[in-house]
């Protein structure tokens, strides 16, 4: 059996964003401090552990990425070319993370 899915129309996301954007944007007074508070404090607690995460993801790989270019680093290249090397490896490692 097909079940097709109907898209909402951009009247309908207009009006469901514009009821619940100040509820999560803007900040409210005690007298408004239940579920919705809450609710508010676990998507910005989980978004800080999103970011905690990436950053220590990063941290791991670019170290890893720097020694694998530097065991095929020559000593015979000129300072700009490693540079050259360093920036693209850190722009192509930082991608695949």
């Amino acid at each position: 059996m097909f079940c097709a899915l109907q898209l909402p129309t951009a009247i309908q996301w207009y009006r469901a964003i514009s009821a619940i954007f100040p509820l999560i944007v803007h900040d409210k007074n005690e007298e408004d401090a239940g579920a919705i508070g809450r609710g508010r404090q676990v998507l910005l607690n989980h978004t800080t552990l999103l970011d905690r995460f990436s950053e220590a993801r990063c941290a791991k790989a670019l170290p890893i990425a720097l020694n694998s270019y530097k065991d095929g680093l020559q000593s015979h290249y000129l300072e700009e070319y490693h540079n050259s090397k360093v920036i693209f490896k850190k722009k192509s490692e930082i991608v695949k993370v």
